[in-house]
């Protein structure tokens, strides 16, 4: 077997010099979307318009900024597929999509136009359609990468773990997009009038457009969809990192280890699931209700006990005196 492609953390004294080795083109992805992100910048300073309540500019730059992180977290998590077929595949499909995405993003924003939801032409529902598939797509090639570093051998067991649920849980994330595309009941009800404009929505409870978090755009005033999409996609960055730090903490056991980042991955799902229902229940993001901070605080408390038990039940003996 192959020990060249065990799942183990990439180290290197140049980490982007090393993600570059493993895939090329996520790099060179994440380095488009860097560009777009400056011309977006460039949008924010120099064009006026208003989109939904926020700049027009703001939604391609979140975009491109989330993609780049995407792009990167990944190319570091299929290290052990490097060199292999299934890991060009994953590079070049995931960096395709992404690029396209934001570019498709950037460009109906430069129409002055919503990219999502959006189906008052034919044009843009093709557009709207095709960045659906595209996602779908992605999430396919997540799972692959899954199944196929699953597969693979390895040396550094804690990698692998904080690999795999990195990897689920930007499933997960990624799983919430086909609730937001779902027509509300208020479109719904206006299907048999007239032609729809738009089929599907962010918040819940509430239109799309109204009071939101500064830059995020989250909802204020209703649920937001995004906020358990941002959460679940972004545990692609956070559990890697998190494994990382549990390396460094020289006083634990691989045993410690292992266990506390199970504990986090636990915890990181946890929050997962309660800022999903908080969002489905028409909850803001800051003004959760008695059912929502008792589910909270019993994730905390466990969290805590858990991980107390772990580091007494598992320390190494102290030396004789």
């Amino acid at each position: 077997m192959n020990t060249a492609l065990v799942s183990s953390p990439p180290s290197s004294p140049s980490w982007l010099r090393l993600l570059w080795r493993i895939s090329p083109p996520l790099v060179v992805s994440a380095a488009a979307m860097g560009l777009l992100a400056l011309v977006c910048l460039g949008g924010l300073a120099v064009d006026p318009r208003m989109l939904l309540g926020e700049p027009i500019w703001i939604k391609p730059l979140k975009f491109c900024i989330s993609g780049a992180l995407y792009a990167l977290g990944l190319a570091a998590l299929i290290h052990p597929l490097r060199g292999r077929w299934v890991g060009r595949i994953i590079g070049w499909g995931v960096s395709l999509i992404l690029v396209a995405e934001t570019v498709l993003i950037a460009m109906q924003a430069v129409r002055g136009v919503r990219s999502h939801f959006n189906i008052s032409t034919a044009f843009d529902a093709a557009v709207f359609s095709s960045m659906g598939t595209m996602i779908a797509a992605l999430s396919v090639l997540t799972l692959v990468a899954a199944i196929a570093i699953l597969r693979q051998p390895a040396t550094d067991r804690l990698w692998k773990q904080a690999t795999l649920w990195a990897l689920a849980m930007a499933l997960a994330g990624g799983a919430v997009g086909p609730l937001m595309t779902a027509p509300t009941p208020e479109q719904r009800a206006s299907f048999a009038d007239a032609r729809p404009e738009t089929v599907g929505a962010h918040a819940v409870g509430v239109p799309d457009g109204g009071p939101g978090l500064p830059f995020l755009g989250w909802s204020t005033v209703g649920g937001d969809l995004r906020v358990p999409h941002f959460w679940g996609l972004h545990g692609l960055q956070v559990l890697p990192l998190l494994a990382l730090g549990l390396m460094r903490l020289q006083s634990l056991t691989n045993r410690q280890r292992r266990r506390l980042l199970r504990l986090g991955g636990l915890a990181y799902a946890g929050i997962f699931g309660l800022l999903l229902q908080q969002a489905l229940r028409a909850q803001p993001l800051f003004a959760p209700d008695v059912l929502t901070f008792a589910l909270l605080t019993g994730l905390v408390l466990f969290t805590g006990l858990a991980g107390l038990r772990v580091l007494r039940s598992d320390a190494p003996p102290s030396p004789a005196r």
